[in-house]
């Protein structure tokens, strides 16, 4: 019915949350809404330089002096995941 799978209902449930480990009915349907349809081109550049901008905050702009876009991607991958945790 939602269009998602078994195994990504943790994410989903942490996507939808606002930190405080319950999802209310408003955070629910807000956060599908913003789900639905597919990322555009745009949504993902917008993302990656919001992403850019917290980790040069965090750590400064120097880790991507010398990395390739490949190289930034995994370490940004990798923030990702371990702010997650």
């Amino acid at each position: 019915l939602l269009d998602f799978q078994p195994d990504e209902c943790k994410e989903l449930f942490n996507l939808l949350d606002d930190g405080d480990g319950e999802i209310q009915t408003s955070e629910f349907f807000d956060g599908l809404g913003r789900m639905k349809g597919v990322a555009q081109a745009k949504d993902v550049f917008r993302l990656q330089k919001t992403l850019n901008k917290f980790i040069d905050s965090a750590i400064g702009p120097q880790w991507r002096s010398a990395s390739t876009p490949k190289a930034t991607q995994e370490f940004s991958v990798s923030v990702v995941e371990t702010v997650r945790s």
